[in-house]
């Protein structure tokens, strides 16, 4: 499972609604017999919460130019 967008508001980050949805998101992945969760997290921020709070490993990086 590919997740391309997590986003909490800003007024509720850091109280435990991440964590929640995440926790939801992978009882489904695992009913629907999916043997992993991928997520793309280009802020430091998010990263933070993926890396610390969700438990997920870093297993590569996407660079990009952007061309004039």
């Amino acid at each position: 499972m590919w997740i391309c967008g997590f986003v909490t508001t800003e007024n509720i980050r850091s109280k435990g609604y991440g964590k929640v949805l995440l926790l939801e998101l992978e009882d489904y992945a695992r009913r629907e017999q999916f043997h992993e969760i991928r997520v793309h997290a280009h802020r430091d921020r998010a990263l933070n919460f993926w890396e610390d709070k969700a438990e997920f490993e870093t297993f590569s990086q996407v660079l990009r130019k952007k061309l004039r």
